[in-house]
């Protein structure tokens, strides 16, 4: 559950993330047991994370973080459609599912568009897009 006051990003695990959560956090917290995948480029470090059901919806988590402070956080639904990388059609349909999620949770964006949405907040921003170019989807938490 995102909580659209302060930003936090409550899962399962009974691990709340936000802009606190650094990355010494991460390799305390028993989150760090769902880590799937880490690697680091350029001194900014990336932890995917094995599927978290967050708020009914079964998601890939990844969490960006530089020089220990989380700079952001990527959600991408994985789930009861069948998946083909890099299929333009299955990339709609995830974002249309990413942005019935969020809307479900945090009401109509503050921007839209065709292939993007944005809420803004005090505390940060969410967006949902699509790239046509990869072809991607992913939701985007930006806490600043």
């Amino acid at each position: 559950m995102l909580d659209i006051n302060n930003g936090d990003l409550k899962l399962l695990t009974n691990t709340t993330i936000n802009k606190s959560f650094t990355e010494q956090k991460l390799k305390s917290d028993n989150i760090i047991n769902m880590v799937q995948r880490t690697y680091a480029i350029n001194g900014w470090n990336y932890y995917t994370f094995k599927l978290i059901n967050i708020n009914g919806l079964d998601l890939m988590l990844k969490l960006t973080f530089k020089d220990d402070v989380l700079e952001f956080c990527s959600l991408k639904h994985y789930g009861s459609f069948e998946e083909i990388p890099f299929d333009t059609d299955n990339e709609i349909k995830r974002l249309q599912i990413h942005n019935q999620w969020l809307e479900n949770m945090l009401g109509k964006p503050s921007e839209g568009g065709e292939w993007r949405v944005q809420y803004n907040f005090k505390w940060g921003e969410v967006s949902s897009g699509y790239s046509p170019q990869t072809p991607e989807s992913a939701i985007y938490i930006k806490w600043i």
